[in-house]
Parts: structure tokens; sequence; C-alpha cells
């Protein structure tokens, strides 16, 4: 009897940093490199059990993330908890998921994928072109099965970091990843100094690239930094954000529990570490007292590490809040122009007539609240 295949949102989930070692050493990577643990199949096993008693995760689905460092290069552990959930746990809806640097995907990995499909994905770190990719990822885009991912998976996924030396380049290799029929989730490096590169300005030039694009490419779903929820501005209920202890919880390699994977020692290292007090990351929910004003509280800045992690740091705090404006008034201005020109584009296809008329009212609001001083 298999454990059944289950839908990945509105989830419980448990992260587990199964190993810190990595076959590479990426520019932007603030993890201490000089750890070399990796965890045991015994507290594995003991965590997810833990999670299910403890947590009883609503509509009985947990979410597993297996974490690194690069994940597969505890293939056997991956392997063996695969089996062990199938065995023990049928009764519960489980789903596990990796991310990936891809350089270690090969035969019996990829064979043991497909075949476990049904309950393990697996995501492409990826960070656009071969020549963007190699610069900051140690040389390894070649050693990456593209065809694998791409057309052998059912739904080929890329995450990809910005960081302040490729946000020129970000258009360019955004669209190179969309053309090539990945579905793309983008994030904006943390621990690097972006208030030194005056980004906000240089991250709209971007946007509007990629807005022409979308907009011309009306089956292409945009990726996740213009796909943010406008229609939700004013219904902070409707947007589920993160929550650690809440609807997550994460341990690492010795098993230890934790708010969140970036409280490990091993990601929380001085290059990007969270204050003291805020290791809990119950009293961050803001970058600055300002926020609670702002009209779009309730939509920003959901990762909580990444809020208390700049929470000391005055100059680090206002460049996040211009970037993340700039984010919202891109999109408010791109979904308006989805509604008005385009009304069929695969973003609007599937969406109800009140879920429309509340992002046209969403994104009319933050166009005229908002003011981030970009030109949208």
């Amino acid at each position: 009897m298999s454990a059944q295949t289950i839908p990945v949102s509105g989830a419980f989930q448990l992260s587990l940093i199964i190993t810190e070692k990595c076959n590479l050493s990426c520019d932007y990577c603030f993890c201490d490199k000089s750890m070399n643990r990796s965890m045991s199949p015994e507290t594995a096993r003991s965590l997810i059990g833990r999670t299910l008693s403890e947590h009883s995760p609503e509509n009985g689905i947990l979410n597993i993330l297996l974490m690194g460092g690069e994940p597969f290069l505890e293939f056997p552990l991956i392997r063996d908890l695969v089996k062990w959930a199938r065995e023990t746990l049928a009764h519960h809806r489980i789903r596990f998921k990796a991310v990936t640097n891809g350089t270690l995907v090969h035969g019996e990995i990829q064979d043991w994928l497909l075949s476990n499909s049904d309950l393990f994905s697996v995501e492409l770190s990826l960070d656009g072109t071969g020549e963007d990719h190699n610069s900051y990822r140690s040389g390894s885009f070649d050693q990456i099965d593209f065809d694998f991912f791409r057309n052998r998976l059912a739904d080929p996924v890329v995450s990809t970091v910005v960081s302040p030396a490729t946000l020129d380049r970000m258009a360019g290799n955004i669209i190179s990843l969309a053309e090539a029929g990945f579905r793309i989730k983008c994030v904006l490096a943390d621990g690097v100094d972006w208030a030194s590169r005056e980004p906000a300005n240089r991250l709209s030039q971007q946007l509007l690239k990629l807005i022409d694009f979308y907009l011309n490419s009306p089956e292409l779903y945009p990726f996740n930094l213009l796909s943010m929820a406008t229609w939700a501005v004013n219904d902070p209920g409707a947007v589920t954000a993160c929550r650690p202890g809440y609807n997550s919880v994460a341990a690492d390699t010795q098993g230890n529990i934790l708010a969140c994977h970036r409280c490990s020692s091993y990601y929380n290292t001085g290059t990007w570490k969270i204050p003291a007090e805020y290791i809990g990351l119950q009293q961050a929910q803001y970058l600055s007292e300002a926020c609670s004003s702002c009209c779009i509280r309730h939509l920003c800045h959901s990762c909580p590490a990444s809020v208390a992690s700049l929470r000391k740091d005055p100059e680090q705090s206002r460049t996040s809040c211009l970037m993340s404006k700039t984010l919202f008034t891109a999109n408010a201005y791109f979904h308006l122009r989805l509604l008005t020109e385009i009304p069929d584009h695969i973003f609007l296809r599937h969406r109800s007539q009140s879920q429309k008329k509340a992002m046209l009212a969403g994104s009319k609001f933050i166009l005229d609240n908002l003011n981030p001083d970009v030109p949208f």
C-alpha cells in the first residue's frame, strides 16, 4: 500500500536540514561552509513522527522539505525515508520535496524520482543562462541534465536567486527560463549588500522588461514576482503568510527544533544573521514601526527570518522596503494592464469575476497609495 498522492497547498510544513554538506560553493551563499554534519535516519524518522503527533496538520497534510547543503548528497537517507513513509505512514497524507543544484541528479536518482513522483517532487536551483549561472555557481551549468528537469518531470520548476551582481540581467535570465518551459520561483538574495547598489530603479527597469514579455506571451504564466496577491491587499485573511511554529517547524541535522531552518547555526552565521532577541521570529513582524500603517502591510515580507535579519540595520531595511514597494507597484501596474488589455491571459483565465474585481480594486489602491517613486 502506498501513501496517498496529495496536493501541497494549505499544509503544515516540516523543514529538515538533512545535510550541511554541499558540492558547490555559490558566491551569494551565506551558510557556514565549515560545518559538515548530516542527519541520521533515526533522527529524521523521529522528527516526522513527532510532527505528525504534535501538530496534527490541518486536513491531514504534512509537507516535508528536505534541505541542505545539497540534499542529494544524502540520497540513501532520502530513499529510505520515502520507503519508510510508504510502509508505515500510509494512513497519513505526506508529501516530500527537495530543491537541488541538479549536479548529482543522474542515472539511479533520476529513475528513483520518476518512480516516486506520487510522493516526492524536486525543484532545480538555477540562476539563468550558463554564463551567469557558472559565474556564481561554481561552473556547474554543464553538470545538469536539463532534459530531465525540463521534459521528464510533471512540473518543471526552477528556483533562481537574483543578487546585486546579476540584477541588471534579471529579465534576460527569467525570460530564458520561461521560454525553456520552466515555472519560475525567484528570490532576491539575502545576506548581501543591496543598500549601496541603488537597486530599486535597476529592479524597476528589469520588471518593466518582464511585464512587456508577459504581456506579449499570453500562454506563459508570470513568474512569482509578478504574480503577487494584488487582489488581497484589503483582505489580510486571503493570503497565508509564513508563520513559524503555527504552520511550519524546522530542525537541524542534530534534531534540534527551530522556528525556521534559517535560525540554525548552519544558516545563521554572521554574514546573514538574526539578532538574538528575534531568533524565535515572533517579535519581527515588520521591518520598522512605520510598516504598521503601510497600505501593503498584510502582503509584504512574508519571510519572518528575512525581516528579523534586517531589524537592526536601518539602511538595509530602508532599501528592502523600497524594493518591496517597487515589486508591488510593478504588480499593480502589470495586473491593471492585463485586466484592461488582455483579459484572456492565462494569469486571468480561470479566476472568478469577484477575484478579478478585487484585483482591479487592489491594483488601483496600490498605485494610488504606495508612492514608491519608481517609474511605472
